[in-house]
């Protein structure tokens, strides 16, 4: 009976990752009672930061201690995963801890990406940078869902150089893909650096937050249901307040197979621009000069559920 408790005891240390908050130093947490800062036990980060092989650089982590970290903000949805092949680096995910609030930091950089055979360009095309996880649920066609969370554009969030208005200046933050390579998601969340936050369910997109409100936090609660028939919605909440209410609509594209019948809903950062203004896509001085530059978006009451 001993051993069985040793054995069970040392399966939740493995599976229960540690967590930095912000007051500690890396590889340090507050303890729960003191509030002194103390070691955390199997903190998966390396200490070593290594080239990306894609450029840039990246202290890895496991993919345990990312989802770890990720799920202290997210509720619902079956738990969240990271797709298959993606990199992952201290820099992509951060839990904050600022008085009640946890917050969820999602950065990425140069060489941040999946390593398939669709992603092996990241390291010199600037603006190829990801990083996002999706919930294990998946959305069935025909059946609807709601999500919510609050969301800001942080102060370290840093845009592309010497790219024009279109360009790389913008990147989803959510969204939800079939995973048909080259088709579109049926649902994005956009953050635009000349126009704001934008949410994408049909045409016209619907502004959820202002550029001169940048910084700030903005609550979305989204009910939709993607179909090819006439029984769909969609509706938004902003800030609590009602702004889109639409029913017994077709919500995609009737194409069957263009957008598939199974969708995953993904959070995080996603900028698959292959465009880079005045420089060809392969041109190293764009490489250069957004080798430092990095995109951040902050997360916190993450839920997602059928309904």
């Amino acid at each position: 009976m001993y051993n069985m408790k040793r054995i069970v005891l040392g399966i939740l240390l493995l599976v229960i990752a540690p967590i930095s908050w912000a007051t500690c130093p890396d590889g340090q947490e507050e303890h729960s009672r003191s509030g002194e800062c103390q070691s955390i036990a199997g903190f998966a980060s390396t200490g070593k930061m290594k080239s990306h092989p894609y450029g840039g650089t990246c202290e890895s982590v496991n993919r345990h201690t990312a989802i770890f970290i990720a799920q202290k903000v997210v509720s619902g949805g079956g738990g969240i995963k990271l797709p298959r092949g993606q990199s992952i680096c201290k820099h992509n995910v951060e839990l904050i801890k600022n008085n009640n609030d946890k917050i969820l930091d999602i950065t990425t950089g140069l060489g941040d990406g999946i390593r398939s055979a669709y992603w092996t360009d990241i390291g010199t095309i600037p603006g190829r940078r990801r990083f996002e996880m999706q919930f294990r649920r998946v959305v069935e066609i025909n059946r609807g869902f709601r999500l919510e969370y609050s969301v800001r554009l942080p102060a370290h969030n840093t845009w592309m150089k010497g790219i024009p208005s279109g360009g790389a200046q913008y990147f989803w933050i959510t969204q939800l893909h079939s995973g048909t390579r080259g088709t579109m998601p049926a649902l994005r969340v956009m953050v635009r650096k000349s126009k704001g936050i934008f949410i994408n369910v049909g045409s016209p997109p619907t502004k959820i937050q202002d550029v001169s409100d940048f910084g700030k936090w903005v609550k979305i609660k989204l009910e939709y249901k993607p179909t090819r028939g006439n029984k769909g919605f969609k509706r938004l909440w902003v800030n609590d307040q009602l702004v889109v209410n639409e029913n017994n609509i077709q919500t995609i594209r009737s194409r069957a197979g263009y957008w598939g019948d199974h969708f995953n809903l993904k959070f995080g950062i996603y900028q698959g621009v292959n465009r880079m203004g005045p420089y060809s896509d392969f041109d190293p001085r764009a490489v250069v000069e957004n080798s430092t530059e990095q995109q951040s978006i902050q997360f916190k009451n993450i839920y997602f559920t059928k309904i």
